[in-house]
């Protein structure tokens, strides 16, 4: 409760270059978790790990109560949070259809 009190999305009016940080940090952790492809992990499983909450909001928690953090970092991280869940689920999605034996529903099909 007392994050979503204290994160203020006005801040990106003021410094807009944070709204490029937030999807830069959310798009670095993704790809981070997609370059174990090369390991052999497919690629919908990478960006379902990549998907992140608790470190962002330890971080937002810790780095205000500090006050290490600039005016509208909370937010960016929050919103590079955001984007980890967004490519999480965009991985199920295609985790779930990509699976031997799971045919991808056809148009006009529905379930009983």
């Amino acid at each position: 409760m007392w994050l979503g009190a204290r994160l203020n999305l006005r801040e990106f009016g003021d410094h807009p270059y944070l709204i490029l940080l937030g999807i830069a940090l959310g798009a670095a952790a993704v790809l981070a978790h997609t370059l174990m492809h090369f390991l052999g992990q497919p690629i919908p499983l990478g960006t379902i790990a990549a998907a992140q909450i608790g470190v962002p909001v330890a971080a937002v928690t810790v780095g205000t109560q500090l006050h290490v953090l600039k005016p509208g970092e909370p937010a960016a991280l929050m919103l590079g949070a955001l984007v980890t869940i967004a490519a999480a689920a965009w991985g199920a999605r295609a985790a779930s259809t990509d699976q031997p034996g799971n045919p991808a529903p056809q148009q006009g099909d529905s379930k009983p």
